[in-house]
């Protein structure tokens, strides 16, 4: 019974809840700002808090019920999610595997240690938790609904009791604690702070957590990724003909995946470039620099063999002196083109970085602090640019074919092709009309095979089950099989 009793008793449910999350205003795809004159209302001096997952359940476990129809959302986002990893990310602090890494670096408990916790569950000030342990919040629901929706106290009455919840501007909703999960960089920072790592959340896997048996974090494609979860919500396209006309949307003028495969690429370089700037500084400060983590893993980690790719694409910057993990660079440049961005100015900013991390063994963290910094400012204006853009079918066609180029212009290592290979599968699956659709879809299974694109999705698999695996196909990865591949598939696609 748990939280259901006391909630029941509690004025604020006891009519039902239902927890839609809050979409964007939709104007040829982009979200509108609130109407110039009409000043946004004063922000509350009540603090939101987090409720727990049992305050979603009450309507989004078993579907429709009552007044409550599911032709915005599906109202079974609390089953989903109970099949998902993120739902079990607390308890795993509890296996035997974390208690070992616990030990080997020396936590007194993971299952109270910030460090740990931060990712692993929704680890907020106690000041901002309802109720007590066992009755209301519980770090034991892992990052759960207030994680990613935000914390519910102040909005969670309003989105189902009043009639214009739905389409009120976004700023008004997130003067309550609402996350605006449907913004592709919202949505994307939210992800990457775990996923890459943030200094300021105290977000960050270290290299002694890797040694110590953490699993490596994969490079990340945030689209790829979320659906992946699995999915426990419906995009703007699978709502119908009278959601998109309450929120102005047209499918055909506004493909929302790939907006956020766009988009997030751009947040992800973003993220990585600050966690490296804080931690450099970080370092420098306390002598802890380097932080292998943020380094090519490949620069140390490979076979010592002469016909070795590693070998064969060269260097960047002064051998010997490893360089930031290469995959945050990749998507960006798909971004760069779709802009009409001129290349020269990323490419200036990515050579004063490599020229930083050249300048002695594990780079001089003073000027990678700057570099990286510069990156980071950089990358935010190309977001800025890329929100205002129309996401149609020709801009999906031209991604298509330049994410062909991307792959076919270096040597991608193993973590840059998978990158490169998720967005194209995400910006394909929302093309139409699908031109030589069978050959494509031949030559996307072999990479599938070449680099283990297929997640670990859910709660029936194991990261750490497929662990062995997945470090075999990084071990045979062949950088130019995975070149000709994409050749190949370029090939198949639809010109202008």
């Amino acid at each position: 019974m748990r939280l259901r009793l006391s909630i029941a008793r509690s004025s604020i449910f006891a009519a039902g809840l239902v927890a839609v999350a809050g979409p964007l205003l939709y104007s040829n795809g982009r979200a509108q700002q609130p109407q110039a004159g009409k000043p946004a209302p004063p922000a509350s001096t009540e603090k939101a808090k987090y409720l727990g997952a049992d305050a979603c359940q009450l309507c989004h476990e078993t579907g429709p019920r009552g007044r409550f129809k599911d032709d915005f959302v599906r109202l079974t986002e609390y089953k989903t999610w109970k099949t998902d990893k993120h739902s079990q990310a607390y308890a795993k602090l509890n296996e035997a595997r974390s208690k070992q890494i616990g030990m080997l670096l020396k936590i007194a408990d993971v299952t109270k240690d910030d460090r740990c916790l931060n990712c692993h569950a929704a680890n907020v000030p106690l000041d901002l938790r309802v109720g007590t342990e066992g009755q209301a919040y519980r770090l034991e629901d892992g990052v759960s609904c207030d994680a990613c929706h935000g914390p519910s106290s102040l909005w969670l009455t309003p989105h189902f009791t009043e009639p214009g919840w739905r389409t009120k501007p976004t700023a008004e909703k997130q003067k309550l604690g609402f996350y605006d999960v449907r913004d592709p960089v919202e949505r994307s920072q939210l992800c990457l702070s775990c996923h890459v790592g943030s200094m300021a959340d105290g977000k960050v896997v270290t290299h002694d957590m890797y040694a110590a048996g953490h699993p490596p974090l994969p490079s990340i494609e945030v689209a790829t990724f979320s659906d992946s979860m699995p999915r426990h919500w419906r995009y703007m396209k699978e709502k119908g003909p009278k959601i998109w006309a309450a929120f102005h949307y047209d499918p055909k003028k506004e493909l929302e995946q790939t907006r956020l495969t766009v988009l997030s690429g751009v947040v992800a370089l973003r993220v990585a470039a600050n966690l490296l700037a804080s931690q450099a500084r970080k370092g420098r400060q306390e002598s802890g620099w380097p932080e292998f983590a943020q380094l090519d893993c490949y620069a140390c980690h490979h076979d010592l063999k002469v016909e070795s790719w590693r070998l064969k694409r060269g260097y960047m910057g002064m051998p010997g002196r490893p360089q930031m993990r290469s995959w945050p660079l990749e998507l960006v440049k798909l971004g760069i083109r779709l802009a009409g961005e001129e290349p020269t100015r990323v490419k200036q900013a990515e050579d004063a970085l490599t020229m930083a991390f050249s300048a002695q063994p594990f780079g001089d963290p003073e000027k990678i602090a700057a570099a990286a910094s510069d990156l980071s400012a950089w990358s935010q204006r190309l977001t800025q640019r890329l929100g205002a853009r129309q996401y149609d079918q020709p801009a999906a066609r031209k991604l298509l074919r330049e994410l062909c180029a991307i792959a076919q212009e270096g040597v991608l290592d193993y973590d840059s092709a998978r990158q490169v290979t998720w967005a194209f599968k995400i910006i394909y699956s929302e093309l139409e009309p699908k031109a030589r659709d069978k050959e494509v879809r031949s030559i996307l299974k072999s990479l599938d095979t070449e680099l283990k694109l297929e997640l670990p999705s859910g709660t029936d698999k194991s990261i750490l089950g497929e662990l062995t695996q997945g470090l075999k196909t990084i071990n045979h990865y062949d950088p130019y099989r995975f070149r000709a591949l994409i050749e190949e598939l370029s090939r198949q696609l639809p010109q202008d």
